[in-house]
């Protein structure tokens, strides 16, 4: 399974919950597939839903009928009810597995007791401080990597150019040695 993370969530949790999503799907249908590529990205808010339908339009999906890739909509602020990522998941690996939507388990409560799911917390990425003192240093080794390659590059062309101007000598000492021959082989050829 590749995920592709866009989102502040922990990728460790997301995988270790759908494994599971998909165990327990394999001992409902005996129908399994792992070679999953998922995309996650935030889900945007949509203002012209009701309110009890705007919990459930934070989840958001779609995947290919028989085929293994699946994109996962979150909400951007926190995952509230772990249930909605968990149907939500479920909904399109059965779309995954060929099912369309006449052929698959109703989403609110078609996929059985997923109280399983409320040992599972989905949690977010520390943010990174960055200090003013780390960016100067980061800044620092990029240039002094930059001066070594250009030093190289220096040395390169120094080395291109000596080579050059040995071929440009040899060919004007060639051409030097005809002209310098050429007035005998002239006047060899008058007599």
């Amino acid at each position: 399974m590749k995920i592709i993370n866009k989102t502040k969530y922990v990728t460790k949790d997301l995988r270790k919950l759908f494994f599971e999503c998909i165990k327990v799907y394999f001992k409902m249908s005996k129908e399994k597939k792992t070679n999953l590529h998922i995309e996650i990205t935030y889900s945007k808010p949509r203002s012209w839903h009701s309110e009890e339908y705007k919990e459930r339009v934070k989840y958001r999906g779609c995947a290919r009928l028989n085929g293994s890739l699946m994109w996962l909509r979150l909400p951007p602020d926190e995952i509230k009810d772990i249930k909605w990522l968990v149907r939500l998941f479920l909904h399109e690996y059965e779309h995954n597995l060929g099912y369309g939507h006449n052929a698959t388990s109703d989403f609110k409560d078609g996929y059985g007791d997923l109280t399983w799911s409320d040992s599972f917390k989905i949690r977010t990425k520390e943010k990174k401080v960055v200090t003013i003192e780390d960016k100067i240093q980061k800044k620092y080794i990029k240039a002094l990597d930059k001066l070594e390659q250009k030093k190289k590059l220096l040395k390169r062309t120094q080395n291109s150019i000596k080579k050059w101007q040995k071929k440009v000598n040899y060919y004007l000492k060639k051409q030097e040695l005809q002209i310098a021959a050429l007035p005998s082989i002239i006047d060899n050829n008058t007599v």
